[in-house]
């Protein structure tokens, strides 16, 4: 079965465009609640903040009812949400997984990321494309897929949210860094970096 053929619950990346309306109306307040509370995440530059959002948000209510409709919340849990932003020339992460891909791997039922934009020009790195979205977009990953939280030539703000599994639970303050060094004799698992790591 071809990639553009399979469930959307059963593709490694997933874009649904305009599936959130308009929720880029909601943008001024959650830049307003980032820039007041934010604290800054793994990046190289202290250019990226987060904040922990309120699971009764209106806006993250919405979210999960998006994922509901369309059978991504079926044997997964839901996780924490964020509101993320890049302030005008932050540089891009280092590519990424957001879960142990060996462990990810060995599941049947994958746990994702969920990365909403706000405002167009929104975008996540992969490691040989990037995603490009706009306001109301959405799009899933698998928790091993390997990304970057993208650079951004001027502010950007965007919501993110983890769906684990009961199996995988959503990470913690923990990213697992690509391995870029020579090819080793034995394998080397993915480095553990204690921050926090979201698009």
């Amino acid at each position: 079965m071809s990639g553009s053929s399979r469930p959307p619950h059963r593709a490694r990346v997933q874009t649904y465009r305009n599936v959130l309306g308009d929720i880029g109306a909601h943008r001024g307040r959650f830049e307003a609640l980032v820039k007041s509370g934010g604290k800054t995440i793994f990046n190289p530059d202290r250019k990226r903040l987060q904040l922990k959002l309120c699971a009764e948000d209106e806006v993250v209510q919405s979210i999960l009812r998006c994922l509901n409709g369309r059978g991504l919340l079926r044997g997964r849990l839901v996780g924490d949400a964020y509101v993320l932003h890049s302030k005008r020339g932050c540089r891009a992460q280092q590519l990424h997984t957001d879960y142990e891909a060996s462990a990810v791997r060995a599941l049947r039922r994958k746990p994702l990321s969920v990365l909403v934009a706000l405002q167009d020009g929104t975008s996540l790195t992969l490691k040989t494309e990037r995603v490009l979205l706009n306001a109301g977009d959405m799009c899933t990953f698998e928790g091993d897929v390997m990304h970057a939280g993208s650079a951004y030539d001027s502010h950007n703000t965007r919501l993110f949210m983890y769906i684990p599994t009961p199996l995988m639970p959503a990470p913690v303050d923990t990213t697992y860094l690509e391995v870029t060094a020579s090819p080793p004799k034995k394998p080397i698992h993915p480095t553990l970096l204690p921050k926090n790591s979201l698009p």
